[in-house]
């Protein structure tokens, strides 16, 4: 009886990892004229019940672990993204930027490690793990044309912040903010922008809302330029394994 040959390369994998959910999403490396590229299929929405657990992230594995058990057994490579609110930036809990130092770990390392040993049980290979915001963040710089400007993501409660500069991002924060206001964002970006001595405020601005409930009303006439990114934007490429202590050269958590 004849078996078959095994696949040059292995299948891929995109996991989006959300205090409420699991996205999981399978994918193939296809060679065309261009080259290599990745397709994926149409994401697999998992919900997370939510527990009593000691982290935030505890319940989500779980999931993922349930959901792993289900793939064929073949090597995965794994492109992992995490929400921003299992990234420990600087926070925004009041009207003025926190300027206490970053954490020693933007990702702690109890999270990298159960989540490499889950992978690696199942026989996938992490090939990148990234922020939300850094992930949906790199296919848009270009966007910005080189000029100043903010990627806003809002996800439960939850507006991650990254300032680009010179087409760069050059710091991020987590801005804790519920009910979603436009009037306190602003401001605070303002407040962002002279923290990091901007002389000319930035009014560019990416936005993009997990859900509608987190939509934030933003004024038609304010004077800044206002672009809402849409879900299918949100996704993330293959890129060098974030190793949670140097978050990007240059970048500043």
């Amino acid at each position: 009886m004849s078996q078959s040959l095994p696949h040059p390369w292995p299948e891929l994998l995109r996991i989006t990892l959300c205090p409420d959910q699991v996205i999981l999403q399978c994918g193939k490396l296809v060679a065309g004229r261009s080259g290599v590229e990745a397709r994926y299929f149409e994401p697999e929405i998992i919900p997370v019940e939510p527990r009593h657990e000691p982290t935030l992230w505890t319940a989500p594995l779980a999931v993922l672990g349930i959901a792993l058990d289900g793939l064929p057994e073949r090597p995965h490579d794994a492109t992992v993204i995490l929400s921003n609110h299992f990234v420990h930036y600087p926070l925004i809990q009041s009207g003025m930027p926190s300027e206490r130092p970053c954490a020693p770990g933007v990702i702690e390392e109890e999270l990298q490690n159960n989540l490499l040993g889950l992978l690696l049980q199942h026989d996938c290979r992490l090939a990148s793990l990234l922020p939300r915001i850094v992930a949906f963040g790199t296919d848009l710089l270009e966007e910005f044309h080189e000029e100043p400007g903010w990627l806003v993501l809002v996800e439960e409660g939850l507006a991650s912040i990254g300032l680009v500069q010179e087409g760069e991002f050059t710091r991020f924060r987590n801005l804790y903010m519920w009910p979603a206001s436009s009037v306190q964002l602003l401001s605070l970006l303002d407040q962002e922008a002279s923290a990091a001595g901007l002389i000319v405020r930035p009014r560019n601005l990416m936005i993009w809302g997990r859900d509608e409930s987190d939509e934030v009303v933003l004024p038609l006439k304010s004077g800044w330029q206002i672009t809402r990114l849409r879900e299918q934007q949100a996704t993330a490429i293959p890129a060098p394994v974030f190793n949670g202590k140097v978050l990007l050269d240059g970048v500043q958590a």
